[in-house]
């Protein structure tokens, strides 16, 4: 169901806005605005529930290291492997 939601979603947004920009009405820089928008519109739909419904725990060993890569828009990523 996640990810029918999110199939209509870039119907609804997605199809309309690449059309606009295809046939010049929308310039680039709005075009790569709004087709961002739409995927952080959709991209917490499909992982978000999931890792809620499924009771998952994050750990964070350095949580100043956290902070300062989410003020700087970074992407953190994690030893799947270690305990």
């Amino acid at each position: 169901l996640l990810c029918l939601n999110v199939l209509v979603d870039l119907i609804l947004l997605g199809v309309p806005v690449f059309i606009l920009h295809r046939i010049g009405v929308l310039p680039t820089k709005l075009y790569l605005s709004f087709t961002t928008k739409i995927i952080n519109w959709t991209t917490p739909i499909v992982f978000t529930m999931p890792m809620i419904l499924s009771g998952t725990k994050i750990y964070c060993n350095d949580i100043e290291l956290l902070v300062e890569a989410k003020s700087k828009n970074s992407l953190l990523l994690a030893n799947h492997g270690s305990t």
